[in-house]
């Protein structure tokens, strides 16, 4: 996914947490579809803590995600929008946070 995540200038994605972090550590401009179906507390904290000056992600309730509002919300995004967006998400991702939690359990276990 690294990959791919690093060819791309905006991902439409769930806003699954998993998804959410590896966006952020891949400093990618999203836009995120909430689900409906699932308790919503842990989404609208994912949103909290993404909602900064420059938003890194744009947060669609399902409900809303018909083709005329994703049309309308990739309208109003240009280029030095989705670089702002991008800078953002990589101001708070933690690329290296997979390592940095193995070599505290490490040095726990030790």
């Amino acid at each position: 996914m690294a990959a791919r995540y690093a060819e791309a200038d905006l991902v439409l994605a769930r806003a699954g947490a998993i998804t959410v972090t590896e966006l952020a550590a891949a400093g990618v401009a999203s836009i995120l579809v909430r689900s409906s179906c699932r308790p919503r507390t842990h989404q609208r904290n994912q949103r909290q803590v993404h909602e900064r000056e420059e938003p890194l992600q744009i947060h669609l309730p399902q409900g809303e995600a018909t083709a005329e509002r994703l049309a309308g919300l990739l309208a109003g995004l240009d280029r030095p929008r989705l670089q702002s967006m991008a800078e953002a998400a990589r101001a708070v991702g933690k690329p290296k946070a997979t390592e940095t939690v193995a070599a505290v359990i490490e040095k726990v276990a030790a």
